[in-house]
């Protein structure tokens, strides 16, 4: 064998050794298997004279031999078999190369469609377009509640209406991005919401919306309050500080309350839209109620009674103010206080605006607190006949119904030389009915009257009888739970007829 033909094989084992070393051990790729054996040395045969071809380090030829000679070597020929054809080695690593293609291929595109199907931002796409669309189809797939947490359409309808707004939208896409990556994180706008990743393949989750339940407390301290959240009632239980609504679904409500106010009827508070996403703590709804907890004060007297409408209540006032629970506005509040003298005080109110609770009585009148003419001439009658009684003893203690201070008024007349002379007796004693009025203002009450005292005298010389005649204006004072005299001015008879008591004043 030639030296160019040694160097020739050399090069091909080199290179069939590579080869060998790159293609699959034991048998097969992925798609297309095929054993791969390295071809042993073949026995040397009568063959065409070759040169290594230069993939293989040189001219890849038949050689070529004498003119005339073609065939095998002649017996005898002691040259060297050139080792085997490098067609198959070829073949074979172009096939491992197709089925790597091939592979990498159908790898790619798994990837390419596992990362459209399980992208995070897709399912954050997909859950803000059907809250945007009121879509509670495909919402339904894609939320997953909290434990004992309905889901219906009326439910996801209160969660869409939340997201009406692309503000509110986008706020929420933020929080559900940012959970995707981080599911413990909680909602920083929305805590009701969170996402659940349900891994699938090498890295690839599945997403849902987590939905909690949320609770909502009415604080009114109306009696017999019922909530309907968008027009269905809901039931609560009875709690510190109102009433207590849990379990209820996320989303936005109008909210409305019937409840009773302090005289009993029903009374209706304004819709208010809600949005509930609070899971720590219940979101605080007062009611809208057109009524609140008010005070009235300018009672005359802690005994008055107060009415709501024209309905008495219990409650009474302390110190002139009377509190009042849950009032609907709209109410006119009154009072009504009887004196112990008699005069009646009355005064109303009417509650128009939640903002000002604190109210006071106005258009306050005082009627009566004056004698009738009967019970005044009982008076007139009672004071004068122990007036004379008085002076016919000559001990002014015997005076009644009259002031200490009339007392000590009346003690100067007793002994004068005219009294002294004579014996009196009481006759009768009458006022003019319209001269019965009552001093305004004043505290303690206080009415005036004309009088005329009729009395006989004898005189206790000359036993003489006649009879007289004492015209006065009288001013009495309720004192102790009952009327006595405090003033009195003589006058005349016309004055008496008139019920003109105008001379008291002139001896005030």
């Amino acid at each position: 064998m030639s030296e160019q033909e040694n160097r020739g094989g050399a090069a091909f084992e080199e290179e069939f050794s590579a080869l060998e070393q790159a293609a699959p051990q034991g048998g097969g790729d992925m798609g297309d298997t095929m054993a791969f054996t390295p071809p042993a040395k073949h026995k040397e045969q009568p063959q065409p004279a070759w040169q290594p071809s230069e993939k293989h380090g040189g001219r890849h030829e038949k050689r070529r031999g004498t003119p005339g000679q073609s065939g095998p070597h002649a017996p005898g020929d002691t040259a060297e078999a050139p080792p085997h054809k490098a067609g198959g080695g070829t073949r074979a690593l172009g096939r491992l190369c197709i089925v790597l293609a091939i592979s990498f291929a159908v790898l790619a595109s798994a990837s390419m469609v596992l990362s459209h199907l399980f992208n995070p931002g897709k399912f954050v796409a997909e859950a803000t377009q059907a809250l945007a669309q009121g879509d509670t189809q495909t919402l339904e797939q894609l939320v997953q509640p909290a434990e004992g947490l309905t889901v219906d359409e009326a439910s996801l309808a209160a969660l869409c209406h939340a997201f009406a707004q692309p503000a509110a939208r986008e706020a929420l896409a933020e929080q559900l991005a940012a959970q995707a990556m981080d599911e413990t994180l909680a909602g920083s706008a929305y805590p009701a919401l969170g996402v659940a990743k349900d891994n699938v393949f090498l890295g690839y989750a599945k997403y849902k919306m987590v939905v909690q339940p949320v609770q909502l407390m009415l604080t009114s301290s109306a009696q017999n309050p019922l909530l309907s959240l968008n027009g269905v009632p809901r039931t609560g239980r009875v709690v510190e500080g109102g009433v207590l609504y849990e379990g209820l679904f996320p989303g936005q409500y109008t909210c409305a309350v019937t409840a009773s106010s302090g005289m009993g009827s029903t009374v209706t508070g304004q819709q208010t839209v809600l949005s509930l996403f609070s899971v720590q703590q219940p979101t605080e709804f007062s009611g809208a109620l057109a009524m609140a907890d008010i005070t009235v004060s300018g009672c005359p007297g802690d005994e008055a009674k107060i009415f709501i409408d024209g309905a008495e209540v219990a409650q009474k006032p302390q110190g002139g103010t009377v509190s009042l629970p849950m009032v609907a506005v709209g109410s006119t509040i009154s009072m009504e206080y009887t004196a112990p003298h008699g005069a009646v005080t009355t005064g109303s109110v009417v509650f128009s605006n939640l903002e000002n609770t604190a109210l006071a009585f106005g258009d306050v009148k005082t009627e009566g607190g004056v004698p009738e003419a009967e019970a005044a001439k009982a008076l007139l009658g009672a004071y004068y006949a122990s007036y004379l009684d008085a002076v016919n003893k000559q001990d002014i203690a015997a005076v009644l119904g009259v002031t200490e201070a009339k007392r000590e008024d009346l003690k100067g007349t007793l002994s004068t030389k005219e009294n002294l002379a004579n014996v009196f007796s009481f006759t009768s004693a009458e006022c003019t009915e319209g001269s019965l009025t009552a001093v305004e203002n004043a505290d303690p009450p206080r009415f005036r009257c004309t009088a005329a005292f009729t009395f006989q005298h004898t005189n206790k010389e000359s036993h003489e009888e006649s009879s007289t005649v004492s015209y006065q204006a009288c001013e009495f004072v309720f004192q102790d739970g009952a009327w006595v005299l405090d003033r009195t001015a003589s006058i005349d008879k016309a004055a008496y007829e008139a019920g003109d008591t105008g001379a008291l004043n002139a001896e005030a």
